[in-house]
């Protein structure tokens, strides 16, 4: 990756949308980075607005609700709404248009931990600002 293609905090525009479910205790829910490519007669151009498949969808979003649960390692002090995270490729429960209309289309709900692990097991880091 070289240096014009780095992301920071402050390119960090994720446009959020009102998500009318309640996660249960241990459960985050991650509004996704909308994409940054656009196809151009299968030339991918960075910063052009698009739909493109989901395995193009940028790992990186924002915190938009939790539960908290001691007893999962998900406390105040360790995550909270807002915050900007990483997120491991490919990882945790995706929730698109197709499944929620609600979803603005080309955008996405990724909801961790799946069964089986913990929230940090999706969660790569957390970015200051």
């Amino acid at each position: 990756m070289n240096e014009s293609q780095r992301v920071t905090p402050t390119d960090w525009e994720v446009p959020i949308f009102p998500v009318p479910m309640i996660p249960l205790p241990g459960r985050v829910f991650v509004i996704m980075a909308p994409p940054r490519l656009k196809s151009d007669g299968g030339i991918y151009l960075e910063g052009q607005d698009c739909a493109i498949g989901s395995k193009h969808q940028p790992d990186y979003g924002v915190v938009v609700d939790l539960m908290y649960s001691p007893n999962h390692g998900l406390t105040p002090d360790r995550l909270k709404v807002d915050d900007k995270v990483f997120v491991k490729p490919f990882d945790g429960a995706w929730l698109t248009h197709r499944e929620c209309d609600w979803i603005p289309e080309g955008r996405q709900l990724r909801i961790y931990p799946t069964p089986g692990d913990t929230w940090r097991d999706g969660i790569e880091c957390i970015l200051e600002d």
